[in-house]
């Protein structure tokens, strides 16, 4: 079983701080951090910003949501984008938060990633890689891996998906115990034990057989475009491309 909380601890990684991975005794007390952090993301709000700056904006969403969001300096200066000079125009009436950051930071190829209780804000190619690489600790004894996947997709709101045209072949249970490791590691292992493959599509980790899991890598290798990052379009893809 998965662990739901996570004690925070102060470390330095892409200059900005991350999360420890929950303790062994702290499973099965509720939600995770991260969980709580996506519903909030669901609930709606009501915004219209004209001529404010993108700091400004990112203060009333903060205020208004009490989420602690986080803009990644580093990576924001990188690409040449002043958060206190840059004018922001947006007008949405009752739509959910997180509609309401991505038409946000969609305006300047920015994105965001959940961090247990951080929102970070930050370049999506930083953003794909902490959500995919964020540190986990699992406990599983002979859980089937679809559970074990939906378990693990929403204790960390990540995009973990099983192909389910595989579902029905699997007939091993998942028996893995690890601590602080990278999740997408964690699910490596996991389709493994189960006789799959997990491939990376932006940020969606998908398990799919051998097979599909090749050719996507291929594509991806033979690919002049960068993948679409929206996960909605991205399971369509997977699901209906490779039949």
């Amino acid at each position: 079983m998965v662990r739901s909380f996570l004690a925070l601890v102060v470390a330095v990684w892409f200059a900005l701080p991350v999360q420890a991975v929950p303790k062994p005794e702290e499973q099965g007390k509720g939600e995770s951090p991260a969980e709580k952090t996506r519903k909030a993301l669901e609930q709606p709000h009501t915004v219209n910003f004209e001529g404010v700056t993108l700091t400004a904006a990112i203060d009333f969403l903060r205020e208004q949501s009490k989420l602690n969001f986080v803009l990644d300096r580093a990576a924001i200066v990188n690409m040449e984008i002043s958060p206190e000079d840059t004018p922001v125009s947006l007008k949405l009436n009752n739509v959910k938060l997180r509609t309401v950051l991505r038409s946000l930071l969609s305006q300047f190829r920015l994105a965001y990633v959940v961090e247990q209780d951080v929102v970070l804000i930050t370049s999506e190619p930083v953003a794909i890689e902490r959500q995919v690489q964020q540190r986990v600790s699992v406990d599983f004894d002979q859980i089937p891996l679809d559970k074990a996947l939906k378990q693990l997709s929403r204790e960390t709101a990540t995009n973990l998906v099983l192909d389910p045209r595989q579902a029905a072949n699997i007939k091993d249970t998942v028996t893995l115990r690890l601590e602080d490791v990278p999740l997408e590691a964690a699910v490596r292992l996991m389709s493994e034990m189960a006789g799959l493959r997990s491939v990376r599509q932006s940020n969606v980790l998908f398990v799919t057989s051998k097979e599909v899991a090749a050719e996507l890598r291929k594509e991806e290798e033979n690919a002049t475009q960068p993948v679409n990052s929206n996960p909605a379009a991205l399971i369509e893809r997977l699901m209906g491309g490779l039949r």
